[in-house]
């Protein structure tokens, strides 16, 4: 790496940054900014205190401020526990430098490849490797239909349906954004993909818990082979404190952990060495990204069963496992709703979509489960993934931890109802549909939508909890709703 600059810190970090690796830092996620103005500190205070000492602005976000203000505030590091973060930054920038010079050499060797094969031959080299559009990804290069996600139904290999998960809208949001710099992370080099070689495919499930520390803290994991085999399943258990066991979901509670040993780091070692004896691996799940951010495993070699396939209409809506399983498969997942989830069962029905895929195809739009809502439905809310522990005495705990001000959005609000058989879900009953839509449109907050395309937007609670208000109906065009 070229040296452009070159720290004297108090404490002698060992290494040179580059002005690359400043910049990055200066751009870098939410989370990282997060960590360097609250965690960092130095000679003149932490990041906030440094820019009022030098009069280097007001903005506290590093990504507004030039390379030469964070190299600077980085000298008057004194902390050595400080330095040892900057070192795991620099070790993984380091990492995703290789990572992308890998990339972009086999990029290069198959555009020479390419150019000096006659046209008509080239199709051969359809499967050399290229470096993906999103960071450092080395794959086998995709057909042109996997991109335009054609219609024709087709078996594919498990290499195109890796291609057809990372050409999703909201796949570099989901799996580009792991903070595997951090502490306890562990980032899979990215390794170019031989499209002659077979892949294994291993499922993996988690349940995570709410804990003091984070709210996913893992507590299940469960992996499934190609044959649908459970080959791995244990019970983890949390260091910290856990502050909502979402038994309903999880199936777990307290008494299941009293004799657990397993910590996540021991999964995260178990999955690990699958994939060092199994290489090239593709990790398979739904959703998966939750699951790795549980394990905290960075991967790039995904199949997401809620990315391959989609909806009719809905092309930023997720589609339910339950929903795939039962249209795709022709399976009911779970007897009941309401029952709690199974990790092993979950993994093998990821991987059984997987497997359709490649025999069947995907890439055609599923037409979505039709919906049928009343006017006295649409004249409802749904607060949903609410915390266990306050709902333990009825609603009133919940109720209080409301903040005011969403309260007075809610005024038209007349009754709070619990919904039969979801122990986690309320209903929020308006006078009308209108008032519910005015209501919903009047709180703060980014709106997504949920598998069906039901709009919903997640809601701070005090205490550090979170819950999301959903409407009932999916908005279709022409004000007709489903």
């Amino acid at each position: 790496m070229c040296v452009d600059v070159h720290l004297q810190c108090g404490c002698c970090f060992g290494f040179s940054l580059t002005r690359g690796f400043l910049s990055k830092l200066a751009n870098w996620s939410a989370d990282v900014q997060d960590a360097l103005s609250r965690e960092l500190q130095g000679r003149l205070g932490t990041w906030k205190q440094y820019l009022q000492a030098t009069n280097a602005g007001r903005l506290k976000d590093p990504g507004q401020h030039s390379w030469e203000v964070m190299a600077a505030f980085l000298d008057t590091l004194t902390d050595p526990k400080h330095c040892k973060a900057i070192r795991r930054l620099l070790r993984w920038q380091v990492a995703v430098n290789q990572d992308e010079m890998t990339s972009k050499a086999c990029d290069g060797q198959s555009g020479a490849e390419q150019e000096q094969s006659p046209p008509q031959k080239r199709r051969k080299h359809d499967h050399s490797c290229t470096g993906a559009a999103t960071q450092a990804t080395a794959l086998p290069a995709a057909p042109p239909a996997i991109h335009a996600r054609s219609a024709i139904m087709r078996p594919q290999t498990a290499w195109e349906l890796v291609h057809l998960t990372a050409a999703h809208e909201q796949y570099q949001h989901d799996y580009q954004t792991f903070p595997s710099w951090e502490r306890g992370w562990k980032r899979i080099p990215r390794k170019a993909a031989d499209a002659t070689q077979q892949p294994t495919l291993l499922a993996v499930d988690c349940e995570m818990v709410q804990s003091s520390r984070r709210d996913r803290e893992l507590v299940k994991v469960a992996i499934v082979d190609q044959s649908g085999d459970c080959i791995y399943e244990e019970l983890i258990k949390p260091r910290k404190r856990i502050l909502d066991y979402r038994t309903a979901i999880t199936g777990i509670q307290r008494k299941h952990l009293q004799e657990v040993t397993t910590r996540r780091e021991h999964a995260q070692q178990k999955l690990l060495r699958l994939m060092a004896d199994h290489a090239p691996v593709i990790l398979v799940g739904h959703a998966l990204h939750n699951d790795l951010q549980a394990l905290q495993i960075d991967a790039d070699h995904i199949i997401d069963t809620s990315k391959i396939f989609r909806f009719r209409g809905l092309s930023r809506a997720s589609p339910r496992l339950t929903d795939l399983n039962k249209i795709v498969l022709g399976r009911e997942l779970r007897s009941d709703e309401s029952s709690p989830h199974n990790c092993a069962v979950d993994a093998a029905a990821a991987m059984n979509l997987t497997l359709h895929a490649m025999s069947h195809g995907c890439q055609e739009p599923l037409q979505p489960p039709e919906v049928k809502v009343s006017a006295a439905e649409r004249s409802m809310l749904l607060m949903h993934g609410i915390p266990e522990a306050l709902l333990s005495d009825g609603i009133g705990k919940l109720q209080a931890a409301v903040p005011q001000h969403i309260r007075n959005l809610l005024h038209g609000c007349s009754s709070w109802n619990a919904v039969p058989d979801r122990p986690r879900h309320l209903h929020l009953v308006f006078k009308s549909p209108k008032a519910a839509l005015a209501a919903f449109g009047n709180l703060p907050g980014t709106t997504d939508t949920d598998s069906l395309g039901r709009r919903q937007k997640p809601i701070a609670l005090r205490g550090g909890h979170h819950v999301k208000l959903r409407e009932m109906a999916a908005h279709k065009p022409g004000g007709h709703h489903r």
